[in-house]
């Protein structure tokens, strides 16, 4: 049993709306910058974006795309820096924290993903993203209870996503709260009535409740799914 770790990027590309403060020939290597991201093009972009810096350093939106471009690169050391300076441009940028988070995450930094996670809900805490990425970090570390409780602000911003509801359901399972887990199980297959994980996760807590007809059943669905661990568990518990 394992959650469902998707990381997701906030890959937001910011426009800058006091074009006022450039001089024509850097609006067009931010607008150039632009246009080779949704390209492809993320090493141009990066070379553009570095000719708009030079001309000038004070946008925080400049630094902020071009940490995202460094971080699609993998590059996540220099995002980091772009996001630095971003935020400090502009302390209120969300994204800034939510994406040098996510950058932290990818160097091993828990702690430091976290902290900005925080940041970024203390500016905006209706980011879904925020939530359930800080909860799968709580998750990996063993907090099932703090895990359990940012996917749950999750789904109270987003009540149609079914990761959300099993990766809690694993969270309470982890906690022995079997009931619970079996609530968010039975949410999660109304919105995703294929998964034959959450089947499976759902039989499991049901067994454990003694409710062993309904954790075969759980699992005789789970394998028609193709779920492995359903077959093992049919053939050696449902005899």
């Amino acid at each position: 049993m394992r959650t469902v770790t998707i990381k997701i990027l906030a890959i937001i590309l910011l426009f800058c709306t006091d074009m006022l403060s450039y001089s024509q020939t850097a609006e067009l290597y931010f607008n150039s910058a632009i246009n080779k991201v949704k390209s492809g093009d993320i090493e141009g972009a990066i070379l553009d974006y570095n000719k708009s810096i030079e001309i000038n350093p004070k946008l925080p939106n400049v630094y902020f795309n071009r940490g995202l471009a460094k971080f699609s690169l993998n590059d996540f050391s220099g995002a980091i820096e772009d996001f630095d300076k971003s935020i400090e441009l502009n302390p209120q940028l969300e994204y800034a924290y939510f994406n040098r988070g996510l950058a932290k995450y990818d160097i091993g930094d828990m702690n430091g993903a976290i902290s900005d996670y925080d940041h970024a809900i203390s500016i905006n805490p209706k980011l879904e993203v925020v939530y359930f990425n800080k909860a799968l970090i709580e998750f990996n570390s063993g907090n099932y209870r703090d895990a359990s409780h940012d996917f749950e602000k999750t789904i109270e911003i987003n009540p149609k996503l079914a990761v959300a509801f099993f990766n809690k359901a694993i969270a309470e399972y982890k906690m022995s709260d079997y009931i619970t887990c079996c609530a968010d199980c039975d949410k999660a297959i109304e919105l995703s009535p294929e998964n034959g994980e959450i089947y499976n996760t759902r039989g499991l807590a049901k067994y454990e409740l003694n409710n062993r007809e309904g954790a075969c059943t759980d699992w005789q669905k789970a394998s028609e799914l193709g779920n492995e661990n359903a077959v093992e568990s049919l053939s050696k518990l449902c005899k």
